[in-house]
């Protein structure tokens, strides 16, 4: 399975309807989200996700830049 790709659920599907007969021997679903955009306009209307989760996401997106940008230095 790639990481961050678009519409994972298309992929948990597939999974659980060929069930045994999966050629993957294992999968692994982090933090997926059934309807990215569903989600994202929930977060986005609501006091936890407006004064929290976009702060903590944005902060965490930043050390990951920094991190990104000194280790190609």
């Amino acid at each position: 399975m790639t990481p961050f790709r678009p519409r994972t659920d298309r992929n948990w599907q597939y999974v659980g309807e060929e069930g045994p007969d999966c050629p993957l021997k294992g999968a692994i679903s982090v933090s997926n989200p059934f309807e990215l955009n569903v989600t994202n306009k929930a977060l986005q209307g609501s006091l936890l996700g407006k004064e929290v989760y976009q702060r903590v996401m944005g902060s965490a997106y930043h050390a990951c830049l920094l991190i990104l940008i000194h280790t190609r230095h």
